[in-house]
């Protein structure tokens, strides 16, 4: 199965002046077709770049690709009918846990669904439940996010703090 592939030619200082000479030499050794110019199929890349490199056997062609998925990206040598052919070795590094860099999230901004996946979890972790004949009880309490004492389910609505800790910021 082939994929659609983008192209690049990557040409030293020195082959650079002669760029139009031999993409026009790729375009007639792949039958008329410019593997550079869009997003392609290229069917007979091997062939056509080792075929190519013999027009030059004393220079190294590099040609890089990569396919419909980004991280797959591969790169090719070519000299004198011979390839080498090489996946690249893509890293992800994610930046280390750095404190300085924490927002505090103001707890109005909070909309409906994240209060409401506050207060289901909660309500799991926190509630007492009793069952009787299709009837439950609960008695819920909620932690205050800046003093962590516990507060009833009535201000969880509004703050997410407790009233002391609520009314203190905003006096």
């Amino acid at each position: 199965m082939w994929y659609y592939t983008k192209h690049e030619i990557d040409l030293t200082p020195e082959q650079e002046c002669k760029k139009d000479q031999y993409l026009k030499e790729i375009e007639i050794i792949s039958w008329y077709f410019n593997p550079f110019e869009n997003v392609c199929k290229w069917y007979e890349r091997s062939t056509d770049m080792c075929a190519f490199s013999l027009l030059h056997p004393e220079e190294v062609f590099t040609i890089y690709w990569h396919w419909e998925e980004d991280l797959d990206k591969w790169i090719a040598y070519y000299h004198n009918w011979n390839e080498q052919q090489e996946k690249a070795e893509i890293s992800i590094v994610y930046p280390e846990y750095n404190s300085d860099k924490l927002l505090n999230v103001d707890s109005t901004s909070m909309n409906r669904t994240v209060k409401q996946a506050l207060k289901d979890y909660n309500t799991i972790v926190n509630s007492s439940m009793t069952l009787e004949v299709h009837k439950t009880v609960t008695h819920q309490t909620y932690k205050c996010t800046k003093c962590l004492k516990t507060f009833s389910e009535d201000d969880v609505e509004v703050q997410w703090r407790c009233p002391k800790c609520f009314e203190d910021n905003n006096s």
